[in-house]
């Protein structure tokens, strides 16, 4: 069981230099957003083909061969990692039975000498320490620690939900619960692959991204409607008074990656007054279902409240993240004396950190 987390701990360290190795990339906001293609056309959502004239339609994924053969592998070391703690956790509970089984043993055989003092036992005593016996010698068919333990580990993870409640079932004595515990688990997989078609659908276009010395070149303002052009945010719309949501490019077990929104399009909360210039931007995060959406106080994580020059930094990874836990990240506009423009941005809604399968 320990090799088999070592193992599975091996594989996520390789995705994660797979990850790094395609940054700049021009299909890096589509590689590691889904392990396989996305069918039914990139804005399907179950029971619909997101406008698709073709159901059967699908975006193939642009994950190279050899990286969608690590994320079998990733699943497969999972389930086997798995499949050994769950058989680990059964064999404590049969040692913490045999232990609980002595100390009654004990207890039974202390009441047998002592006989001549207290007398033959009576029916009632026969029966309570048959009891006790019986008892103490039950083992559940299924690591009931041990299984919540792991899904405590896998959290809000729903690949690895889905491949820790396959292995649990196998556990399950009974064909109904056998079947419960199956569907759970196909709940899971629908929903993991429902929100990788909601990244893919959202994720900027596929295009080169600008050079930090074109952008620099260009300065802040042309550099930002370059940015915004080549992620597909554009220029132009109605004006706003904060930034929008921002986009994921990407997300590995302990780090997601952003793009911004475009900032070109601010407004003033007072009417007829010029609109306020974005130099600058900030990304804020924090644990999702804590409360509100991210404060500017949400500044603990590596890369977040850190001002990057519009241009410049077309994306920020926030690192030191949880895995398996959920995030929401805003987006901050900074003017040239350093402060926020008119509050922080809409945030994203929860985003979990896992690799696609």
């Amino acid at each position: 069981a320990v090799v088999a987390a070592e193992a599975a701990a091996a594989a996520d360290g390789f995705r994660a230099a797979s990850v790094d190795r395609a940054r700049g990339a021009e299909d890096e906001p589509t590689r590691h957003v889904t392990a396989e293609s996305v069918w039914g056309g990139a804005g399907a959502t179950e029971g619909n083909d997101g406008g698709s004239d073709n159901a059967f339609s699908f975006t193939p994924t642009s994950l190279t061969e050899s990286d969608q053969a690590y994320a079998c592998l990733h699943a497969d070391l999972l389930a086997v990692h798995f499949r050994l703690a769950l058989a680990v956790g059964l064999l404590d509970q049969r040692e913490e039975a045999d232990h609980r089984l002595n100390r009654v043993v004990r207890k039974v055989q202390k009441r047998e000498d002592q006989t001549v003092i207290f007398g033959v036992k009576s029916t009632h005593e026969l029966k309570r320490e048959s009891t006790a016996l019986e008892r103490a010698d039950t083992v559940p068919p299924n690591p009931v620690p041990t299984e919540a333990r792991l899904l405590a580990q896998v959290n809000a993870n729903p690949w690895q939900k889905a491949i820790l409640l396959v292995q649990m079932a196998a556990l399950r004595p009974k064909q109904e619960q056998r079947a419960a515990v199956l569907e759970d688990a196909a709940a899971c997989l629908l929903s993991a692959e429902r929100g990788e078609r909601e990244l893919h659908a959202a994720a900027p276009p596929a295009q080169p991204l600008p050079t930090a010395g074109a952008a620099a070149g260009a300065g802040a303002i042309g550099a930002e409607a370059s940015l915004a052009s080549a992620r597909g945010g554009g220029g132009g719309g109605k004006r706003t008074l904060v930034p929008g949501v921002p986009s994921i490019l990407c997300r590995t077990s302990t780090s997601v990656t952003l793009v911004p929104p475009a900032l070109t399009r601010l407004k003033s909360p007072i009417a007829d007054k010029p609109p306020p210039i974005a130099v600058a931007y900030m990304i804020l995060a924090k644990a999702y279902g804590t409360g509100l959406a991210p404060g500017a106080h949400n500044t603990e994580l590596p890369n977040t409240g850190v001002r990057f020059p519009i241009g410049t930094t077309p994306s920020v990874t926030v690192t030191g993240l949880d895995p398996n836990e959920t995030y929401c990240f805003a987006v901050a506009a900074v003017d040239a004396a350093g402060e926020i423009i008119n509050g922080l941005g809409a945030a994203t809604g929860a985003i979990a950190t896992m690799y696609p399968m």
